[in-house]
């Protein structure tokens, strides 16, 4: 499939927005005593909260051009929960 320039960076835009949120979610789980997780997790997702916001937008632009993928939808999915938990 040849997809029109751009929508390659569209995607890894996304990509990286989700290794991000895995990694802080790793980083919390390894590295956090559990009396201090609910403070900590919501400061290191408030930091994601641009990028998942990015991220979210990205995904509907991809969607205007293409079904987005099953890993696609489940990373939406992922974004808008995590920004729901940030409010």
């Amino acid at each position: 499939m040849v997809f029109p320039e751009g929508q390659e960076e569209m995607e890894r835009r996304v990509k990286e927005t989700n290794a991000l949120l895995q990694a802080t979610v790793e980083r919390l789980a390894r590295n956090c005593p559990p009396e201090l997780i609910g403070e900590a997790a919501r400061d290191g997702l408030l930091n994601l909260k641009p990028h998942l916001e990015e991220a979210l937008t990205t995904l509907e632009d991809i969607e205007r051009l293409r079904s987005l993928t099953v890993e696609e939808i489940a990373q939406r999915s992922a974004f808008r929960t995590v920004l729901v938990a940030t409010r």
